[in-house]
């Protein structure tokens, strides 16, 4: 979660807590976008963990914030945790102009968990040229060939459905792939940002239709997860729009429309590695 505070220069700062990261970082990105004033500071000192779904929902808020007007800035204290630091720094990226950390802490070393940082895919080439880089990182950090052929085609499925959804141009989906130290998942995850018109009105409908579609015609996000279940991999799909969620893993499908907002379209898959 986040948490909103006014410093003593009178700029706006979020407070990341020690545990943003997965479904809580979702839970705290409203808050994290939330208007602010041309500064912006980014408290993640508290961080304990970092992974794909704090990267992609960092870098939208830093985009966000910079592309509402030339003159706004934003600025990220480090965690103080040298493991918290390494993966958010290679997960967020080289950060933009106008854009930078704050410099308390030592420079990270590179964190070979980082598959793949928070990216913009504007392209369909982009995206073929990212599920080839993913293939080869995920050979050189030995993840089962099964399991990776799974996870560059998650990439690729977000990669379409972001091109369907995508409502503003200026910042094309981010996705970001990592292998998470903590429980080992294989995590793939795509952000759109804004809502699509059915989702901001309906998002339980939405996501329900959207199952629908995917059985019907055998393709689209939902299918991941049966495809994982016919290869016999152990992954759980989750789709997070507004205040709607779909939960997927093996045969078990939850979907419901009474979560915490999130003001993205945000696809998920996390590979369960094991052991």
């Amino acid at each position: 979660m986040t948490v909103s505070i006014i410093d003593a220069s009178g700029a706006p700062r979020r407070v990341l807590t020690a545990a943003f990261r997965g479904q809580f970082a979702l839970r705290g990105f409203e808050g994290l976008t939330a208007r602010a004033g041309p500064r912006l500071e980014i408290d993640a000192r508290a961080l304990r963990h970092a992974d794909a779904f704090t990267a992609v929902t960092v870098r939208e808020t830093v985009d966000r914030h910079l592309g509402a007007d030339p003159g706004h800035s934003v600025v990220i204290l480090e965690p103080r945790d040298a493991e918290a630091l390494a993966m958010l720094a290679d997960l967020v990226g080289p950060l933009p102009r106008h854009a930078r950390w704050a410099g308390t802490q030592a420079p990270p070393r590179r964190e070979r968990l980082v598959l793949l940082p928070a990216m913009r895919v504007d392209s369909v080439e982009t995206a073929m040229l990212l599920a080839e880089a993913l293939t080869a990182v995920t050979a050189a950090v030995r993840v089962p060939a099964s399991e990776a052929r799974l996870a560059v085609s998650a990439l690729a499925t977000f990669a379409d459905n972001a091109l369907v959804y995508t409502l503003t141009p200026q910042r094309p989906s981010l996705v970001s792939v990592c292998r998470d130290r903590k429980t080992n998942d294989l995590q793939v995850v795509s952000l759109v940002s804004g809502l699509p018109r059915a989702a901001a009105s309906d998002p339980e409908g939405f996501l329900r239709a959207l199952a629908r579609r995917s059985r019907e015609d055998l393709g689209g996000l939902f299918s991941l997860s049966e495809l994982a279940r016919r290869r016999g991999i152990d992954a759980t799909l989750r789709l997070a729009v507004g205040r709607g969620r779909l939960y997927a893993r093996g045969s078990r499908l939850r979907v419901d429309g009474q979560s915490p907002d999130v003001p993205a379209f945000v696809a998920s898959v996390e590979i369960h590695l094991g052991p």
